[in-house]
This record gives C-alpha cells, sequence and structure tokens, in this order.
C-alpha cells in the first residue's frame, strides 16, 4: 500500500507543460480527496503511511525530491 500511494503522489512528472500540469492537478485532487476522506475514519492512518513514505529507502528519496521540485 505504501509503494502505491508513493509512486500516485511522489513520483515525477514526465511530460509536456500542459500534460505536466493536469497531471499534477490530478495528484492534488487525489491527495485532497484523502484527506478529507479521513476527516470521518481519522487521520492515524494517514499519518502512519505518511511516516512509512518519508523513512522510504535511499533509492525512493530522490523520485521523492524530483516530484516535490516540480510543484
Amino acid at each position: 500500500m505504501n509503494e502505491t500511494f508513493q509512486s500516485m503522489w511522489f513520483t515525477p512528472v514526465r511530460g509536456n507543460k500542459e500534460a505536466t500540469a493536469s497531471r499534477l492537478l490530478q495528484r492534488v485532487m487525489n491527495i485532497t480527496d484523502v484527506v478529507a476522506a479521513c476527516r470521518d475514519t481519522g487521520f492515524e492512518w494517514l499519518e502512519q503511511l505518511l511516516d512509512n513514505v518519508i523513512l522510504l529507502p535511499a533509492y525512493y528519496c530522490s523520485a521523492i525530491a524530483v516530484s516535490c521540485m516540480e510543484a
């Protein structure tokens, strides 16, 4: 599950500017929907997910850094 969210949210987006902007907007909307859904069930699992993403092995960290720079 952690790898799924990591790839959905934190992998670099490639393509032309228009396609990249559209994909980034879709990611933001997906993250917002997940956070909004947590209101009803609690944020504990989301906190654990983010902790696991932050503590990923080094080979994931470069992809996360690149995707953060795109935003």
